[in-house]
């Protein structure tokens, strides 16, 4: 049916998340203005496209549970392997099993995804700020008929320099805010960043990263 055709989220924020629809959400006195605002796209997708810098496990069940309930095809598209620092610190490898992992550091793969210049793809940027080709695929799809979105974090911001990402930012936002469905942003920092920068207060969706946990009916009782 239609609505399968629809990436559908349970939890704290739940909506379609395929938008170019976003309505404005209304300010109470003291508070932050970020709502989760309804999300709805008429245009049916048969593929969702995330281009990260590497896969992440704080993803893994997010992207899992996209391909679970949607419909069509979901891709994850990869520059490179995780960085030895991250592994170091912890970081395991993700395991997808629904999702199809594209190593995008082979320009084959790369002109394959960008390919899909149609308004049946969704195209979801992550590492705009420090990763060159996930910009690159970018840079080949802000003038197709594609959907796109963002979902990030704010970018580190160091003393010395963060005024740099910054300024990126305000010429990202003046220049393809309008270009964009929707932002999914990280925690509040995430949403305050893109707002200042110049991103519609409308299109930003308060968002965060989500772990594959027992729903509360099966765990075992202490």
């Amino acid at each position: 049916s239609s609505r399968r055709r629809h990436t559908r989220l349970q939890g704290d924020w739940s909506s379609d998340v395929c938008s170019s629809d976003l309505r404005s959400p209304r300010r109470k006195p003291g508070d932050s203005g970020f709502k989760n605002p309804p999300l709805s796209m008429p245009i049916a997708l048969d593929r969702i496209i995330f281009w990260q810098p590497f896969a992440s496990p704080h993803q893994e069940a997010f992207l899992e549970a996209v391909a679970e309930q949607f419909a069509g095809e979901v891709i994850l598209g990869v520059e490179s392997d995780m960085p030895p620092e991250r592994i170091a610190q912890g970081w395991r490898k993700p395991t997808h099993n629904r999702v199809r992992v594209v190593d995008i550091s082979n320009p084959e793969n790369h002109a394959a995804l960008a390919s899909h210049r149609g308004p049946d793809s969704l195209h979801v940027f992550t590492g705009f700020f420090s990763h060159p080709l996930v910009w690159a695929g970018f840079h080949k799809l802000k003038s197709s008929q594609a959907r796109l979105a963002i979902y990030s974090e704010a970018p580190e911001q160091p003393l010395l320099t963060g005024w740099l990402k910054r300024l990126r930012g305000r010429w990202l936002a003046a220049r393809y805010a309008k270009r964009f469905a929707f932002v999914l942003a990280i925690g509040g920092i995430g949403c305050e960043f893109f707002e200042r920068i110049g991103f519609p207060q409308e299109k930003i969706v308060p968002f965060g990263y989500y772990l594959a946990v027992p729903p509360l009916s099966t765990v075992e009782k202490v």
